[in-house]
């Protein structure tokens, strides 16, 4: 669990590269947490402009989320994060591309 200060910073510190996004259109972020659980460690993630919105997509698995703004692009893409790792946990039937992605995901995401 996090404490107080070490979140404040790291919430400080996800402003400060979010604002440099906005003003650049284009930048590397580390993505922290989850929308409904934490990380061991953090995921690799870019974002950048995309038509009239951004896009920020993972460095390590195929996985993209779109907003109007870097915030609600980075959350479509935790949201997608979260959502996939729930359906490879159903089971293991599934393609070995997909398990590998699977071995990557349960390495980061706490529980």
């Amino acid at each position: 669990m996090f404490q107080l200060n070490e979140l404040s910073d790291k919430i400080s510190a996800l402003e400060e590269k979010i604002t440099r996004i906005e003003n650049t259109g284009t930048g590397f972020i580390k993505i922290h947490f989850l929308i409904t659980r934490n990380l061991k460690e953090p995921l690799d993630a870019v974002v950048e402009p995309d038509g009239d919105g951004f896009i920020a997509r993972t460095t390590d698995i195929p996985l993209y989320g779109f907003g109007d703004d870097p915030i609600e692009a980075t959350g479509a893409l935790k949201y997608e994060i979260e959502s996939l790792w729930n359906d490879l946990t159903e089971d293991d039937e599934f393609a070995e591309e997909w398990l590998k992605t699977k071995e990557f995901l349960k390495e980061r995401i706490e529980g």
